[in-house]
């Protein structure tokens, strides 16, 4: 065989996912018009000062008598790193320097550094679940082993599942949030008692526990005050997040990383920074140029008006709960993850769901943490207005009787 059977496997089951976001277009194919809810692809557009700073500096680099897009540093703009670093540090009440970051080409590229670095063949990463599909790939192509630990019943952690799945291979814990799918928001109290296990983890075997906070829709927050983060609390962390959800920019791939300005000894952290320069160069290079530029002129914190987001989300969940689906009504993020009524399927659901002209397209529960989420579905609020009221409109029609008489 001249490829690897562990690329194989996983080729197979990213083959699933395209096929299951690609049944949109098969469905259009055929002369129907789909509710598609199964991808967070942002619909809100970058506020208007993100693109008067993108002509500026258009502009400003076509005057420079010299080339201003020549290779810059591997971690990405000086001055870029110092606007990343000021915001954070308001958030975490930490002083983080220029040093402590890395600009990266979205969470993604991220974690790949940073799994990358920090792995050796064989150690375990725990990731929690429902969480993102996408973390087992980055975990298992980085020759990581996979320890999925299930979240609390209200979606928070679970301190005792936790603890009892650490041994002595287990070098990460991967955290996601505000969650996809659960759009669940960790408070203060909630960090801190983390924070608190981890150190006594620490204490008992000898080592930490390493902590990648991946954190894409940590401004996409339904409340007044943007949540707190981890590395507020615990030293062995990195935290990052990115501005493809924020700032409405996910297709131009820029965020950034950091690093706790107090890990580790001087030299392991010495090393780690080269290390994740290293990965770094070694995967993109650089984050894209003219996004740093932009992104810095106004700031981590321009973030997309999210009441539309907001209005859409509600209208669905009120529409999913009158329906019989059972759900925690999300914090943040784009997405609602509900369980099924009693006795509904999710085949009997997506029968029902597609047996439509406008049919409803949604994610099935497996697909964030295998079968114990058998019976749970997600669905995404990033299309417009009138689609939702279209899924909401064929859920309020369809009544219990309705529903099992027809599957």
């Amino acid at each position: 065989m001249i490829l690897p059977q562990h690329q194989m496997e996983m080729a197979e089951n990213s083959a699933k996912v395209s096929q299951l976001f690609g049944m949109c277009s098969a469905l259009r194919s055929q002369g129907k018009n789909p509710v598609d809810l199964t991808l967070g692809n942002p619909l809100e557009k970058p506020l208007p000062a993100f693109y008067e700073a993108l002509h500026e500096v258009a502009a400003e680099l076509e005057r420079e008598p010299d080339n201003p897009h020549r290779y810059m540093p591997n971690p990405g703009y000086l001055a870029t790193r110092e606007v990343m670093a000021q915001a954070l540090s308001k958030r975490t009440h930490l002083d983080l320097k220029a040093s402590d970051i890395w600009m990266i080409a979205g969470c993604a590229n991220g974690l790949d550094v940073c799994l990358a670095s920090l792995l050796a063949p064989g150690q375990e990463v725990i990731m929690l679940t429902p969480g993102f599909m996408e973390y087992a790939r980055y975990i298992e192509q980085n020759q990581g082993i996979v320890r999925m630990v299930r979240s609390s019943t209200d979606w928070g952690i679970d301190h005792s599942a936790l603890v009892a799945a650490i041994n002595d291979q287990t070098q990460v814990l991967l955290l996601n949030f505000p969650n996809n799918p659960t759009g669940r928001v960790l408070e203060e109290s909630e960090l801190a008692a983390l924070a608190e296990t981890l150190t006594q983890i620490e204490k008992r075997r000898g080592k930490p526990i390493l902590v990648l906070e991946d954190s894409p829709y940590d401004q996409l927050v339904f409340e007044d005050h943007l949540p707190s983060c981890l590395m507020r609390f615990y030293r062995h962390s990195i935290y990052m997040t990115s501005f493809s959800k924020s700032h409405g920019l996910a297709g131009e791939r820029l965020g950034y990383m950091a690093l706790h300005p107090e890990w580790g000894t001087p030299t392991e952290r010495a090393m780690l920074e080269t290390i994740l320069t290293n990965n770094l160069r070694c995967r993109v290079i650089n984050a894209p140029g003219i996004m740093q530029r932009v992104v810095a002129r106004i700031g981590p914190a321009a973030c997309v008006d999210l009441k539309g987001c907001e209005k859409r989300l509600r209208r669905l969940e009120s529409a999913l709960l009158k329906a019989g689906f059972r759900l925690k009504p999300a914090k943040g993020g784009f997405y609602i993850f509900a369980q099924l009524p009693p006795s509904i399927s999710w085949e009997k659901w997506t029968d029902w769901a597609l047996a439509s002209d406008e049919p409803i397209l949604s994610v099935p529960g497996p697909f964030f943490g295998g079968s114990n989420y058998a019976d749970h579905v997600r669905f995404a609020v990033t299309v417009p207005e009138a689609d939702i009221e279209r899924a909401c409109r064929r859920l309020e029609n369809w009544d219990h009787d309705e529903r099992s008489s027809h599957v």
